[in-house]
């Protein structure tokens, strides 16, 4: 069990998963970012709140490099909903492009 002190400055306990890479590698325009992934990752911290969703946006690095695969994706589990895409796209608009 972990104790958590999420973005709204509640604690939350429960088990949590985190992903760390063991040799990660920066985006790069060989190696962009799939959209279909981003969607994924996206809906969920927008589960939590556009908030949330902005902060993890905000605090990410190499949005400079995103391949629109939403058509034909790459990413094995992309969205079959498209609602939140206009959400989505809004979000990526406002991160910065600097990496």
């Amino acid at each position: 069990m972990a104790n958590v002190n999420l973005l709204n400055n509640k604690s939350s306990s429960g088990t949590f998963w985190t992903y760390v890479a063991i040799d990660p590698k920066d985006p790069d325009a060989e190696h962009p970012i799939p959209q279909s992934y981003i969607d994924v990752v996206l809906t969920g911290f927008l589960d939590f709140g556009t908030d949330f969703a902005k902060e993890f946006v905000d605090s990410t690095e190499g949005w400079k490099y995103i391949v629109n695969d939403r058509d034909n994706p790459l990413y094995s589990r992309a969205l079959k909903n498209v609602e939140r895409r206009a959400e989505i796209d809004t979000l990526l608009s406002k991160a910065s492009l600097v990496s």
